[in-house]
């Protein structure tokens, strides 16, 4: 820290002055938490879960998907009436899995967009195989992408004259 910055003195709160002020007081006649149920740590103890239900729900999806060849929406709908649950929760069960056991994708995967630079193959050897470019390479990649930015930049200004083109005349509407 610099001699020149500013800092606030301010002292610390003492959290811990044994104050219970603001807080609840304990009935001395009321049973701790454990003895308010009468069911003690056992009932507290976790479960352990072991995906079986999301495993069995995908497992029944795709059985009736491939016997009666239907739509996994309608799919869905038959084993959230078996289980007495929503078509949603089937299916948000039934990708989960998919996904898990990367069986169904869960997404469609687009294409990805190919730049300019990602368009011109790399240069290559007569035998074929990639070479480092050279010098001009680099400067005809350069003049390319920087006549693609110029393109961009008169493109945005057209467009810049025409929005404020027609703000003057809602200007001239206004006022």
């Amino acid at each position: 820290m610099t001699e020149h910055e500013k800092t606030l003195d301010i002292p610390a709160i003492d959290m811990t002055d044994g104050s219970t002020q603001g807080r609840p007081r304990e009935s001395p006649t009321d049973p701790k938490p454990s003895q308010r149920t009468g069911l003690g740590s056992a009932s507290r103890t976790k479960k352990t879960r072991h995906g079986s239900v999301g495993t069995q729900t995908y497992a029944r999806v795709n059985e009736i998907i491939e016997a009666e060849r239907i739509s996994k929406r309608e799919a869905f709908e038959r084993v959230g009436k078996e289980l007495k649950s929503n078509r949603g929760t089937v299916a948000a069960n039934y990708y989960r899995v998919a996904k898990a056991q990367a069986a169904s994708p869960t997404t469609r995967e687009r294409p990805r967009s190919q730049t300019s630079a990602s368009k011109t193959p790399p240069p290559t050897t007569p035998a074929g195989q990639a070479s480092e470019p050279s010098i001009d390479d680099i400067a005809n990649e350069l003049t390319r992408t920087i006549s693609a930015l110029l393109h961009a930049v008169k493109l945005q200004n057209r467009e810049v004259a025409q929005l404020r083109t027609r703000l003057d005349g809602v200007r001239s509407l206004l006022g």
